[in-house]
């Protein structure tokens, strides 16, 4: 009997440790994060410093701050052109990863609950999981005319995501609490077999869809992480143009948009 707990109990904690590691491959950037407010469409890209002042970068290499023309020569033409489409390539990539990432995290947290319970979530976990979409469409969006990034990449990428985790977690216990409970009365009830061996068989087939869920967080995840090295190049190569432009053009330097992602301290 303590075993079939025991088996029963590790097939749960389980389904738990799966939501929070579908967040967990949330991507990495390697050193570099972008800050700041950028929003990114087909006629130009906006960045919004801290202080409120605006730099547009235009698709015919004109560049404005807080709506002023700046004048560029044409030798540095080319490296603001340079400078503008590592933008439009990194901005959305960022998104739609992001996007990507969170949808696969909720997917799975309703594919845990519909495989236990058989039945979709319930109005009190749909909502947590809603809250968590609203939060992050703060931060970011996507749409057939803008993507618009505000706050900072990690911030996006790990904070928002480790708290909605961290949000989503009661409900979500408590929701596919009350279907463990359920499902395993309906084994114990059952009739087939002694309780030991319908524990058994329940915790059983716990510890069999963990292994399913698992692996198709996997192969939905293969192509983020794929994607998440492409990006890390694409942002160390955007650092650097950005260094250089503004090395050329002082007055840009008010929007560095690209900065080292803090580390934590080490102990």
């Amino acid at each position: 009997m303590k075993k079939a707990i025991l088996a029963l109990f590790v097939g749960y904690i389980s389904m738990i440790a799966i939501v929070s590691n579908a967040y967990a491959r949330t991507v990495n950037l390697c050193d570099w994060q972008l800050d700041g407010n950028i929003a990114v469409n087909s006629d130009y890209v906006l960045l919004t410093n801290a202080a409120g002042k605006s730099l547009k970068l235009t698709n015919n290499n004109q560049v404005f701050i807080d709506n002023q023309p700046i004048d560029v020569s044409e030798a540095l033409k080319p490296l603001v052109a340079e400078y503008h489409q590592r933008l439009r390539i990194t901005v959305p990539a960022i998104v739609d990863i992001a996007l990507d990432g969170l949808e696969i995290g909720l997917t799975v947290v309703t594919d845990i609950f519909s495989s236990i319970a058989g039945t979709p979530p319930p109005a009190s976990l749909a909502a947590a999981m809603e809250n968590i979409r609203t939060d992050i469409a703060t931060h970011l969006s996507r749409n057939q005319q803008t993507v618009q990034l505000n706050g900072s990449t990690t911030q996006m990428l790990n904070s928002s995501i480790d708290q909605a985790v961290d949000d989503l977690k009661p409900s979500f216990i408590a929701s596919v609490t009350g279907a463990v409970l359920m499902n395993l009365g309906q084994s114990m009830a059952s009739g087939d077999g002694d309780l030991e061996e319908r524990l058994d068989g329940f915790a059983s087939r716990m510890e069999n869809l963990s292994e399913e869920l698992e692996t198709k967080i996997r192969a939905k995840t293969a192509k983020l992480e794929v994607q998440a090295q492409a990006l890390c190049v694409q942002m160390t190569a955007l650092q650097a143009t950005e260094m250089n432009l503004q090395a050329a053009m002082p007055a840009l330097t008010s929007f560095a948009v690209v900065q080292r992602e803090p580390k934590p301290n080490s102990i």
